[in-house]
């Protein structure tokens, strides 16, 4: 099989896995499974950012969609916590690999880590839309990650990210 196909499988059958041990915890034990139990607050994410607990509430969310490519962006007022997510095509319930920086990516910024952190062919991820209302304009969702960072010449890893969010929504022509 060529290494091409092998590594988003082996992500894939990573994640899955993931989230069939959800229970189960980094050594922070019993207070990091309260942070994840607890339900999700509206415009909001978490994850597990390189092993640290992170939760951001109060955040803007952007659905903003240019040729043939839909980019979901997720971030706090003042701009520490950001995340993208670019998809090709429409933004619909699913799951979507993250493993092409020209065609579907991820990139982060947190105050955790103050550099720019994205996906490639290399470092993958995968970003899954559990629920989407057009109407109503609230979406729910879930992504994984391993990014690397030039400018700090690093590799973090984003595990059981979650997000809830009322988002807009704008074409760019």
């Amino acid at each position: 099989m060529p290494i091409r196909l092998t590594v988003p499988i082996v992500l894939l059958i990573g994640l899955l896995i993931a989230r069939i041990w959800a229970g189960e915890t980094p050594s922070s034990g019993s207070r990091f499974q309260a942070n994840f139990k607890a339900p999700l607050k509206e415009n909001s994410f978490r994850c597990l950012f390189d092993n640290k607990f992170l939760e951001v509430d109060s955040i803007t969310a952007e659905v903003i969609r240019y040729n043939q490519r839909t980019t979901l962006i997720l971030r706090n007022a003042t701009q520490t916590h950001k995340l993208y997510f670019q998809i090709t095509g429409r933004l619909s319930k699913g799951s979507f690999v993250l493993d092409n920086p020209s065609e579907a990516y991820a990139s982060m910024v947190s105050s955790n880590e103050p550099c720019l952190f994205t996906t490639d062919e290399y470092y993958q991820g995968m970003l899954m839309i559990d629920f989407i209302d057009t109407t109503t304009g609230m979406l729910s969702g879930s992504f994984e990650l391993l990014a690397y960072s030039d400018e700090c010449r690093k590799v973090i890893r984003v595990q059981n990210g979650r997000f809830l969010v009322k988002y807009q929504e704008r074409d760019i022509m």
